[in-house]
């Protein structure tokens, strides 16, 4: 490693082991899953909130950027800077990856921004709790810091909504290194329980990619895993067809998942795979009938094997990513207003 004051500096906080400024290294870390930027000054792992608001200070002090990755699976740029103007220095935040604190009574969780979604889970489940949003398909290595910064969403998402909807309070790392505490947990002696303390800040630091501030710790609601479950799949002749039966399912609530796809290898059209739950078991499959009802003749009723697969190996996606013919399966998302998801779509098909 060549002689760097700053490096030398962020080797004495963080130890040599933490501090990386090889060529395999920064070769890696300047590139995403489709985007490739300009090589960073070096690789930095915290695995303290103090470690992580001195780094900050030290990078920001010498005139470098900091860019924080989570678990490296954006496809969108994320923590790629493609600009050899500005020096700056890649914040690796998987160290921080404790769970702070499970209150079962409050129905929250409190843990480090570097966690997983399935270490997460696994550690709700323990109390036959979680997350309502609890993770997109990559959750075995995407971390809950990432997922606030980009509003991601699967499981859980057509009724819980995105990432951002079941966060409750922040510890963010501003770029002085100052930390900031967002919700009732900014409170003397108060617990992160709700997300309003005043204005919303919690909301300000979220989805911003991590330009604002680098998310510490934060604090999710939870609830009690329901106890019945049932699946559904739906294969239709057309995405003109597909895209309202997916406007009617979401608007009546009922779905934990409703995620529509493109035609796999022997179909002739696209596919609906929808999964409902309840407090009972009759209440789940009472659900799942209002929305065969709903879909009716639009769609053909198949063998539900796509839903009931990804629920019992919720984050396995990322084991095989590549599709029969090669091709790299990357699930996307937007959100959009009802009655423009249709020309959404059209918009999408003709890029």
């Amino acid at each position: 490693m060549e002689a760097n004051p700053l490096l030398d500096a962020l080797t004495d906080l963080l130890g040599v082991d933490h501090v990386r400024a090889d060529e395999e290294a920064l070769n890696y870390y300047s590139n995403d899953l489709f985007f490739s930027g300009s090589l960073p000054i070096a690789i930095v792992a915290p695995e303290t909130q103090d470690q992580l608001s001195q780094t900050v200070k030290l990078c920001t002090g010498s005139g470098q950027a900091v860019i924080p990755r989570g678990g490296g699976l954006s496809y969108t740029a994320g923590y790629v800077l493609d600009d050899k103007k500005i020096g700056f220095v890649v914040l690796d935040t998987r160290r921080l990856n404790r769970i702070v604190e499970i209150n079962p009574d409050n129905l929250t969780i409190t843990v480090e921004c570097g966690c997983t979604w399935e270490q997460v889970m696994e550690a709700t489940s323990k109390h036959q709790l979680r997350v309502p949003m609890f993770g997109p398909s990559t959750g075995r290595y995407s971390t809950i810091g990432g997922s606030l910064s980009n509003n991601c969403m699967f499981f859980g998402s057509a009724k819980a909504g995105t990432s951002a909807d079941v966060v409750l309070g922040l510890d963010v790392v501003t770029a002085d290194g100052t930390v900031i505490t967002t919700g009732s947990g900014a409170i003397e002696h108060g617990r992160p329980f709700f997300r309003n303390h005043g204005p919303d800040m919690t909301g300000l630091f979220l989805n911003d990619a991590g330009a604002l501030g680098v998310k510490a710790t934060a604090t999710l609601r939870l609830e009690p895993i329901p106890a019945g479950i049932a699946f559904a799949t739906y294969s239709f002749d057309h995405f003109n067809d597909l895209i309202p039966a997916i406007q009617s399912v979401g608007k009546t609530g009922l779905a934990s998942e409703c995620l529509g796809a493109g035609p796999a290898n022997g179909e002739k059209g696209p596919s609906l795979h929808i999964v409902t739950e309840g407090w009972t078991q009759e209440i789940a499959d009472a659900s799942m009938a209002v929305l065969h009802e709903l879909i009716g003749s639009d769609g053909q009723s198949q063998e539900a094997v796509v839903p009931t697969f990804i629920r019992t190996s919720p984050y396995a996606f990322v084991e095989s990513p590549i599709d029969a013919q090669g091709r790299l399966q990357i699930w996307t998302h937007g959100v959009f207003p009802y009655g423009q998801s249709l020309a959404a779509y059209e918009t999408f098909k003709g890029v």
